[in-house]
């Protein structure tokens, strides 16, 4: 599954070069990529988030007429009974506890916070480039019900691995000469060598705010 120009930002890390004994590195740049989310939103599509009590998963959705359809499009299986209310998705919970439901909710319109939908998955009507989120709880005086995960981190870029830079890949520089006194002679009774580790230096990574506000019951259960 693993931009929206005016939600995330293009960043390039660029490390610092780091010289070592009779070697010099050249820099190294780390570029990000728009995370799956976010793809998926840009092509007028609806990311769908599922959390269990071990899982966080989500996939794209092509197809979004419902909430159901959309748990569909995306790859998930909805058990939904004659009511058109959701017990279980990809069969979880596998054996449904009497307070057991699934809260439903999606993104406002800045991408910037959970809302929960005011009607159930088989009436809602997500819109192109949202977010659809579905948390399962085991009580229903639960507060805490919205996904774990913030839109906002679901649609933070994702950092490349780092590679050399074309002109000069990890070669020992040219200017660098061993000294004489690098090979102990013949007579010369050999000292400890100095720690020559080269010092790693930090890169600044993007962090995403904190969760998302604590809501209040929910309007709906799923």
């Amino acid at each position: 599954m693993s931009l929206l120009q005016h939600r995330t930002s293009r960043v390039t890390l660029t490390a610092l070069a780091v010289v070592g004994l009779g070697f010099s590195v050249p820099l190294l740049q780390a570029s990000a990529d728009p995370s799956p989310t976010a793809a998926c939103l840009d092509a007028g599509n609806v990311w769908v988030l599922v959390e269990t009590d071990d899982a966080v998963t989500g996939g794209c959705a092509t197809e979004f007429g419902t909430g159901v359809e959309a748990l569909a499009s995306a790859g998930f299986v909805a058990g939904v009974d004659d009511s058109g209310f959701i017990n279980t998705i990809d069969g979880v919970p596998e054996v449904k506890g009497p307070q057991d439901w699934w809260a439903y909710a999606h993104t406002d319109e800045d991408l910037a916070a959970w809302e929960f939908y005011d009607v159930g998955a088989t009436q809602s009507a997500p819109t192109p480039g949202s977010i659809e989120g579905w948390r399962l709880i085991h009580s229903w005086e639960a507060t805490d019900t919205f996904p774990s995960v913030t839109p906002l981190e679901l649609l933070a870029e994702v950092e490349a691995s780092p590679s050399p830079s074309p002109s000069e890949s990890l070669q020992p520089s040219a200017t660098a000469t061993p000294s004489a006194t690098a090979t102990p002679s013949a007579t010369a009774t050999p000292s400890a060598e100095p720690s020559t580790s080269p010092s790693s230096s930090a890169i600044p990574t993007a962090t995403a705010p904190s969760t998302a506000p604590t809501p209040g019951l929910p309007h709906t259960g799923n």
